[in-house]
C-alpha cells in the first residue's frame, strides 16, 4: 500500500525527539529561529527555520533560477529555456543533538523546460515542453554550524534527492510542412527521444549551501 506524501511527513514528525533543550547549555542552538539565503542546484532563494527541540527542526524553503542550456537529442540541436522553481516544507531530525541532520520534505515542484528547434526536412519548427510531478518528495541530509559562539551567523549545506518523477514531454510543430503525413511519426520519435534523454532528472540531485542568521 502506498502512503501519501503528506502522511509520511506527518509520521516523520512524530519520531521521538526528546525533551526541550536547555538553551543556555547549547550555544550552537541557543536561538530557535533562523533565516537563510540558499544557493544550489534548486536555484537561489530564502529559507526560514525553527529548531523545536534538541532533535527536531522544521524549515520552509523556496528557490528560483532561469537557465538557457543547449542539448543535442536524436541528432537535433535544441536551444532551451529552463526554469527552476520550487517551494517546500522540510522536517529535520538531528540524531546526535548537533549540526548533522536527516531531512524529509514535500516540495511544490514547478521545474520546467522549453525546447526549440526545427525539422528542416519537414519544413516545421519544433517546440517542446517538459514538466515534472508536483508535489515531489525530498530526502536528504545536511549540516549546519555557527561561525563563532559570539555570532548568530550560520553556515550550512544539504545534499539530497528530489523525486520528481519521469518527465512529462509534449512536442508541437508549426510551419508549412504540417500536411506531411509522415510528420506525426517524426514528432513522436522526437518526443520519446527527449523523454529518454531527460529521464535521469526523475532523481534530481539537490545540493544547496546556506548562509544565515539565528535570532
Amino acid at each position: 500500500m502506498r502512503v501519501p506524501i503528506t502522511t509520511a511527513v506527518a509520521l516523520f514528525c512524530l519520531i521521538p525527539v526528546g525533551p526541550l533543550r536547555a538553551q543556555e547549555d547549547d550555544p550552537l542552538h541557543a536561538n530557535d529561529f533562523s533565516a537563510d539565503v540558499s544557493v544550489g542546484t534548486l536555484g537561489v532563494g530564502p529559507e526560514f527555520g525553527a529548531r523545536l527541540t534538541d532533535y527536531l527542526g522544521v524549515r520552509m524553503a523556496g528557490a528560483y533560477l532561469q537557465l538557457h542550456p543547449a542539448a543535442t537529442i536524436n541528432s537535433i540541436h535544441y536551444s532551451s529555456d529552463a526554469t527552476l522553481a520550487s517551494f517546500g516544507a522540510l522536517a529535520d531530525v538531528y540524531p546526535f543533538d548537533g549540526g548533522l541532520r536527516l531531512t524529509l520534505g514535500v516540495i511544490a515542484d514547478f521545474n520546467s523546460l522549453k525546447l526549440h528547434d526545427a525539422l528542416p526536412q519537414y519544413q516545421v519548427a519544433l517546440d517542446g515542453k517538459v514538466a515534472f510531478d508536483n508535489p515531489s518528495p525530498y530526502l536528504g541530509f545536511g549540516y549546519e554550524t555557527t561561525v563563532s559562539d559570539q555570532s548568530g551567523l550560520t553556515l550550512g549545506a544539504d545534499l539530497g534527492v528530489l523525486f520528481q518523477g519521469r518527465p512529462n514531454v509534449r512536442v508541437a510543430a508549426t510551419g508549412p510542412g504540417m500536411a506531411n503525413p509522415a510528420l506525426a511519426a517524426a514528432i513522436e520519435t522526437q518526443r520519446l527521444a527527449i523523454a529518454s534523454y531527460l529521464r535521469p532528472l526523475q532523481f534530481y540531485p539537490a545540493v544547496m549551501v546556506h548562509i544565515g542568521y539565528r535570532f
